[in-house]
C-alpha cells in the first residue's frame, strides 16, 4: 500500500517532474530567488494545465 508522499511523487507527469527539476536547479545555483523560483514554478504548471485540455 503506498503512503501520501509516494502517490503523490507517482501521480505526477514527468514532464512536471521535469520542469519542477529545472526551477530547483537554477535556485540552488543562484539564479533566482525563492520567491522567483516559487512564481514560475505556478505559472509553468499552469501553463502545463491549459496546454492539457
Amino acid at each position: 500500500m503506498l503512503n501520501i508522499g509516494e502517490w503523490l511523487i507517482r501521480s505526477v507527469p514527468q514532464e512536471v517532474m521535469d520542469l519542477r527539476s529545472q526551477e530547483y536547479e537554477k535556485y540552488f545555483l543562484g539564479n533566482q530567488t525563492g520567491d522567483e523560483t516559487q512564481a514560475r514554478m505556478a505559472q509553468r504548471y499552469n501553463d502545463y494545465l491549459q496546454q492539457q485540455k
